[in-house]
């Protein structure tokens, strides 16, 4: 059968909004002190390829994925963000909560100042996805909404492994570090790894009746 896909372009704009959609309801619920519900847009599954002979050929696990902001507004945003993490340090975290939501907010209420040819994320557990990606940089981001629509699409992507050295790095790393302490997050500090998805196919994988 057949379906009509997008441009390119349209896909990216429409994953920006899902991501900004998903990141307002994030912090309003910080905001009125509601535990967030499960965020389909954030939290796709990461499919990466397993070392020839393995018993199963690919590996997925949902990863915790967001924006980064274009090049040139990258290292405004970034100062920011660690100003916030530095003047917080050592305080009570209902004391910072508005600031803090007020940082990581800005770059959701800005779209234009987004990378529309990249996502990013943290690596908590160092495992078998790290390994992966080490030995082949290929990957697959599956994002699927909530019903009744259901809208989802396939992201295929070339990785790249980023390190502190990487301001890319210091900023997701930043924004984790920003809520690590609330409850919706895994108790998982130091990290050192971080994976930056340049997206190369998007695929509409949303359903639909199928003509026969």
């Amino acid at each position: 059968f057949t379906r009509r896909v997008p441009a390119p372009y349209e896909h990216r704009a429409a994953m920006s909004i899902e991501q900004l959609r998903a990141r307002a309801d994030l912090f309003e619920a910080l905001e009125v002190g509601r535990s967030p519900r499960f965020m389909a847009a954030p939290l796709p599954v990461l499919s990466t390829l397993n070392p020839s002979g393995e018993a199963a050929p690919i590996r997925c696990g949902n990863k915790g994925v967001g924006l980064l902001p274009a090049a040139e507004h990258l290292p405004g945003y970034l100062a920011e963000l660690e100003a916030c993490l530095r003047g917080c340090a050592g305080k009570p975290p209902r004391q910072t909560l508005a600031e803090r939501i007020r940082v990581a907010r800005r770059l959701y209420v800005h779209p234009a100042h987004v990378d529309r040819t990249a996502l990013g994320t943290i690596e908590i557990f160092q495992g078998g996805t790290l390994r992966n990606l080490r030995r082949d940089p290929r990957a697959a981001l599956l994002f699927t909404d909530e019903g009744p629509g259901y809208a989802s699409w396939q992201l295929n992507a070339d990785v790249a492994i980023v390190g502190p050295e990487d301001p890319r790095f210091r900023f997701l790393e930043g924004m984790r570090r920003l809520f690590e302490q609330e409850s919706f997050h895994i108790q998982q500090p130091g990290f050192s790894v971080g994976y930056v998805f340049a997206l190369r196919e998007i695929e509409d994988k949303t359903p639909r009746r199928v003509s026969h």
